[in-house]
């Protein structure tokens, strides 16, 4: 039986690129209706901090999660980013899950050959009471 998830979250650019994150934005072969639709709001840049939002409700999320994840990680290969905040609920059970990226070796640094950059992925799952963290290095390539 499938629960309205919602996902909702922040994706914080690097100084100075929000003129390219946009156009990646503008650009990006998004989804019509799933596994990603254009779902991202840039936010009037204050204090010179830049945000990215992204928030939805979405047909039971956490049976597609492992299609999801990694549309989602394809479309963070492409920004000019240094960190990403988001969580994922159900209203239904109380049911919590939160995942957190930081890019280790920052944008400047990227692997101008293979477009590939190091991130530190954390996740956090409250579902039925129990509390579970996990967080692992990977490296997202543009594809």
């Amino acid at each position: 039986m499938s629960h309205i998830t919602y996902v909702y979250g922040y994706i914080h650019e690097t100084p100075g690129t929000r003129e390219y994150n946009q156009g990646v934005l503008q650009e990006y072969p998004f989804d019509d209706i799933w596994p990603l639709p254009n779902i991202f709001s840039c936010s009037k840049s204050t204090r010179g901090v830049g945000i990215i939002t992204f928030g939805m409700a979405f047909n039971s999320l956490e049976d597609d999660w492992e299609v999801w994840q990694p549309a989602f990680e394809r479309l963070l290969a492409h920004l000019k980013v240094f960190c990403v905040r988001g969580d994922w609920e159900r209203d239904e059970f109380g049911d919590m899950f939160s995942f957190h990226y930081i890019c280790l070796d920052g944008y400047s640094k990227e692997d101008k050959e293979n477009g590939k950059r190091l991130w530190l992925k954390v996740t956090k799952d409250k579902r039925e009471g129990c509390l579970q963290e996990y967080s692992e290095e990977i490296y997202l390539r543009k594809t």
